[in-house]
């Protein structure tokens, strides 16, 4: 279900320093993670952004993933080959450059919000490949009524602010946090209108993130559950 009025974006920045590889392009049993999100977000947005530190770099990878894909399949730009999805619909998706250096998250969703074409964002981490299909719907029915500044899920106390809604009413806000270099995004929530949605037990996965080579390790082992969690 495609929902109106809101982005798919793709936090792609970081530096990667205890993976040692730039982590959307590592793979999960034949399949990069940048992959795995962008099929997990696709049936929901028209639009999907990926927001990185350096723009060409990432095209520069990609460029060479096709170059890849095509010779080691003639087939390649219909079927889309070792890339998961053929040349024409990747061109689909917008890749920006997070102009804001150094300001972590917090800068790569305000660069997301000033390009998205939708008054709304679902904002989500490149390391987190276990998706769930049923936890994205439920936030993003969540913004249909009196939509907040922000659609956060949360644990208990704890909250994950790289799997939210963000509308661009915050646009404002975001630029005097990051003026003020108050960084932290959960701080930065503190001072918005947040609705939070309570996540169950089996949707918990979600925030599974892949920061170190043994973080890679146990998603490989587990990889059947990617497919899984709908």
């Amino acid at each position: 279900m495609r929902y109106r009025n809101i982005s798919g974006v793709i936090l792609a920045g970081g530096k990667s320093r205890r993976m040692g590889a730039f982590k959307p392009f590592l793979e999960i049993k034949g399949k990069r993670m940048i992959d795995v999100i962008i099929d997990k977000l696709r049936p929901f947005f028209g639009e999907i952004i990926i927001v990185t530190d350096d723009k060409d770099k990432f095209l520069y990878e990609i460029s060479k993933l096709l170059l890849s894909s095509i010779r080691g399949n003639e087939n390649s730009l219909k079927g889309g080959g070792r890339w998961g999805c053929n040349l024409s619909e990747y061109k689909k998706i917008k890749v920006v450059e997070d102009l804001v250096k150094d300001c972590g998250p917090l800068g790569g969703i305000y660069i997301g919000l000033k390009k998205m074409s939708e008054e709304r964002g679902f904002f989500v981490a490149c390391d987190m490949p276990f998706l769930h299909n049923g936890l994205i719907k439920r936030i993003l029915d969540a913004t249909n009524k009196n939509m907040p500044d922000a659609v956060v899920p949360s644990i208990k106390d704890r909250i994950e602010p790289l799997h939210s809604v963000y509308s661009k009413r915050i646009l404002k806000k975001v630029e005097r946090a990051l003026a003020e270099k108050r960084l932290s995004v959960k701080d930065f929530l503190k001072d918005c209108h947040c609705k939070y949605i309570k996540v169950s037990e089996d949707e918990r996965k979600s925030f599974l993130n892949i920061n170190t080579p043994e973080d890679l390790k146990r998603a490989i082992e587990d990889e059947g559950k990617i497919q899984g969690m709908d």
